[in-house]
């Protein structure tokens, strides 16, 4: 009797545990609209960029295109996208600083070449910047194609354009520019010697080159997508950190309507758990300490999944990311010496002041994260919490520390995972 009377009674409170939470989340779902935002929501393209945007849209139609088949390492399709960047290289008539007027160079006979070419005219006795993008993609996996539109036709559609805008006056004055397209940044080659990144710089005589010339390159990942208003038109500035002097630069450079937002590499590759993660092609040039910008507007959730194509992009805020990136190239080109690497450097107070606004919002239940759950948004108040912390101690001139940094580093991890839909980021440790 006793015991029918517990089993009754744990059976009451399972049930009113079970009705609450299917309560929550059909409040959640049905009233509580998350701060989501496609391509249908955004603002008129100004008429001032719509020919870019044009130009933009042509490219990475053709390189998302079902004819490429997701442009795998090794497959007729990745040849297929080698082949569009060659003849745009000519189109924009750039020249190359290589040997027998070569603009590829063999990563391996399976996977394809990297190729590139240079802005014009070459001048001799000049160091180069490197602007770069990788243009290989994941291609068919179990019956699905992987069209790779966000990842990363859009990077390589920025980098033609900011080609051609280089290309018009006024010339630069210190540098030669670079512009590389890279193979084999997708798995299984990610982080291994056969990455087209990595073996650029261990061949980078190939290109007519010496590593010792390269004083600074940049490279996108990921520059097309939108998935959440309040970062609808950031890009994020990744690295500058370890280069003062390009820190400082970035916070000059302006262009209406685009945010850049600077953040430190160790807000995105320190994964609780793992040693720190490199996730694109800036690691080979860090790994020779040369300095390096890594630009991103981020994963959405379309990263590697059949649903990224190329309707889905941000075209205006790609635009503006081409003509901002112009600019910074000829500030930097106007520095009167050359950048210097400090590769231990770190900038807590730049991250701080960066996730801190962003954090604020996630944190909010009406304007979350799409599918962020009500388990993720508490880890998220959480995060908020710490943040105001680090900005009390921050006004009582008291210095940011390693163990601060790692714990922005978490609220920055949980929110990159959120916003690519990476599973429950709300096991993450909270600060």
């Amino acid at each position: 009797m006793v015991k029918g009377k517990i089993f009754a009674g744990w059976r009451f409170w399972f049930r009113l545990i079970t009705y609450s939470l299917l309560a929550l989340g059909t409040v959640d779902y049905f009233w509580v609209h998350p701060a989501q935002i496609t391509q249908n929501d955004l603002s008129p393209i100004p008429s001032q960029i719509e020919d870019l945007v044009h130009r933009l849209r042509v490219h990475v139609d053709y390189l998302a295109s079902p004819n490429l088949m997701g442009r795998k390492a090794g497959t007729p399709g990745n040849k297929l996208a080698e082949r569009y960047l060659l003849e745009q290289f000519k189109k924009l008539r750039l020249s190359t600083p290589a040997p027998e007027n070569r603009r590829t160079q063999e990563v391996s006979p399976a996977i394809g070449n990297n190729v590139f070419s240079a802005l014009t005219p070459i001048h001799p006795k000049r160091k180069w910047l490197v602007l770069a993008a990788h243009f290989d993609h994941l291609g068919e996996e179990k019956g699905a194609v992987f069209l790779g539109a966000d990842d990363n036709a859009s990077s390589v559609a920025i980098l033609l354009e900011t080609a051609r805008l280089l290309q018009r006056p006024p010339s630069l004055n210190q540098y030669n520019v670079l512009v590389v397209g890279f193979n084999s940044e997708e798995p299984p080659h990610i982080r291994t010697p056969w990455m087209g990144s990595n073996q650029f710089i261990m061949r980078i005589g190939e290109t007519g080159l010496a590593r010792s010339q390269i004083k600074m390159a940049v490279v996108m990942d990921l520059m097309g997508g939108v998935h959440w208003k309040p970062l609808q038109n950031s890009v994020f500035a990744i690295g500058a950190e370890k280069t003062p002097r390009l820190e400082n630069v970035l916070g000059k450079i302006q262009t209406p309507g685009l945010e850049v937002r600077p953040l430190g590499i160790h807000m995105v590759e320190s994964v609780p758990g793992m040693h720190p993660t490199p996730f694109s092609d800036y690691d080979a040039f860090r790994n020779h300490k040369i300095p390096f910008l890594f630009l991103s507007s981020g994963r959405t959730r379309h990263y590697h999944r059949s649903s990224d194509t190329s309707e889905k992009l941000h075209y205006a805020r790609m635009a503006r990311s081409a003509i901002w990136l112009a600019k910074l190239i000829r500030a930097v080109d106007a520095l009167p010496t050359p950048l210097e690497f400090f590769p231990e450097r770190e900038n807590y107070l730049r991250d701080l002041q960066t996730l801190y606004p962003i954090i604020q919002k996630a944190a909010q239940w009406k304007g979350k994260i799409p599918q962020t759950s009500w388990v993720s948004l508490y880890k998220f108040n959480r995060d908020k919490k710490r943040l105001e912390q680090l900005n009390a101690q921050v006004s009582s001139n008291i210095s940011l520390t390693n163990k601060d940094g790692r714990d922005l580093s978490l609220a920055s991890i949980r929110l990159q995972c959120l916003l690519g839909n990476m599973g429950p980021c709300f096991l993450l440790p909270s600060p």
